[in-house]
């Protein structure tokens, strides 16, 4: 019984950090996307700090040869070759919900 109600507790705090993660990654491509709104056109805006918050700027590059827009968002949301991106993390926060069930 012990073991069962430790292996649940386990998977409900996975869960939540997965979301949480989600939630994060969401946040940091909406105020860069943001950002594009406010500044200037001829002032560049830096998409691949996004990837340098992450971490994962190496594993970035062996994927992408440029970190412009397009890129970076797609890796950040949607690529589950990236284990922090939108997708992965709600995929991971899923797997962890359905477990617990």
């Amino acid at each position: 019984m012990n073991h069962t109600l430790s292996r649940t507790a386990e998977r409900v705090y996975w869960l939540g950090r997965y979301l949480e993660r989600a939630e994060c990654t969401a946040r940091l491509v909406m105020v860069n996307g943001n950002l594009l709104i406010d500044l200037p056109q001829r002032r560049p805006l830096a998409w691949r700090s996004l990837v340098d918050i992450m971490g994962t700027a190496e594993h970035f590059s062996s994927l992408y040869e440029t970190a412009d827009e397009r890129s970076v968002v797609r890796y950040l949301t949607a690529d589950q070759r990236s284990s922090g991106s939108l997708l992965a993390s709600l995929v991971a926060a899923r797997e962890n919900a359905r477990t617990i069930r």
